[in-house]
């Protein structure tokens, strides 16, 4: 993977921030990986960690996300909604409410043969209170956004290529135990990536039909409910 980054900025208020980076992979294989659950997740920093509160309608537009977020001590909520799609072409979301006065973020895919493509990442947005804030808050967003959308890039092109290692086995359905914790926040957004479905073990109710509710200290897990469980990690 070859990546570069360009800054530029409009004369208004409005700042502009494109990262673009050339993969060794299908154009069809890298926007399928988006397309799938899971790959939010798979894109969030571990120095700036996002969790998705409601989701509908994956990357199509009209499709709405909710992100809580933190900024240093604060956390605050994100609300999207995607307003462009084009199969293997582009996607874009924009900011409906969040810490930013606007915020839209095109997704553009590229072709280059039958195994390479570029991605290119650009996001126009404003600070609050813009004519005042932004050539205070400009060097600041656009020297994390550079940080971000590098681990975002290294992570797609990472993650795929393992995937692909793999692509000629059949998806499985995989049941985690410790689905909140450290390891199982990673693991699980993962294997979504990679097609297949996971199941978590959860010590409550279940909230749908990817959980199954089991008790350790009572010993009560419904074994009809584990049938078409391809793997089990605990």
């Amino acid at each position: 993977m070859t990546a570069a980054r360009t800054d530029r900025s409009a004369k208004s208020s409005t700042g502009v921030f494109t990262q673009k980076s050339v993969f060794d992979i299908p154009v069809d294989k890298i926007f399928e990986w988006h397309e799938r659950d899971g790959a939010i997740e798979r894109l969030s920093p571990p120095w700036d960690p996002l969790e998705v509160l409601y989701r509908s309608g994956g990357i199509q537009s009209g499709a709405k996300v909710t992100l809580k977020m933190k900024e240093g001590p604060v956390y605050y909520r994100w609300h999207a909604v995607h307003t462009d799609y084009e199969k293997n072409r582009l996607f874009r979301d924009e900011q409906v409410k969040g810490p930013l006065s606007s915020w839209v973020h095109t997704h553009r895919f590229e072709s280059l043969g039958e195994s390479k493509c570029s991605m290119e990442d650009t996001i126009e947005y404003k600070p609050l209170f813009s004519a005042i804030s932004r050539p205070l808050a400009d060097p600041f967003i656009k020297s994390k956004l550079a940080r971000i959308f590098r681990y975002r890039h290294k992570t797609t092109d990472a993650d795929i290529k393992l995937h692909q290692q793999f692509a000629d086995q059949k998806r499985k359905t995989i049941l985690i135990s410790g689905a909140s914790g450290l390891l199982g926040r990673k693991l699980i957004p993962f294997f979504q990536t990679g097609g297949h479905k996971v199941i978590s073990l959860v010590r409550r109710a279940p909230n749908n039909e990817n959980e199954i509710s089991w008790d350790p200290q009572k010993g009560l897990l419904n074994p009809d409910e584990l049938k078409n469980i391809d793997v089990i990690i605990h």
